[in-house]
């Protein structure tokens, strides 16, 4: 990544988000894609997210 990067990509629509978040949910190899989803939607939209995060979810959005 370099410092220029000012946005994301998204493509494809979540047919049934509720029925995807049963993947993410305590799966090693989806560990930190929900997050990382998280923080490109904020940052994209200039949505504040920070008060509704955790201490631990403070210092992976830093």
């Amino acid at each position: 990544m370099n410092r220029r990067l000012v946005g994301f990509a998204e493509a494809g629509l979540l047919v049934a988000p509720a029925r995807n978040l049963r993947y993410v949910d305590g799966a090693l190899m989806w560990n930190g894609v929900l997050l990382m989803a998280v923080i490109g939607v904020a940052r994209a939209y200039g949505i504040g997210i920070k008060p509704y995060l955790s201490e631990k979810g403070c210092n992976a959005l830093a």
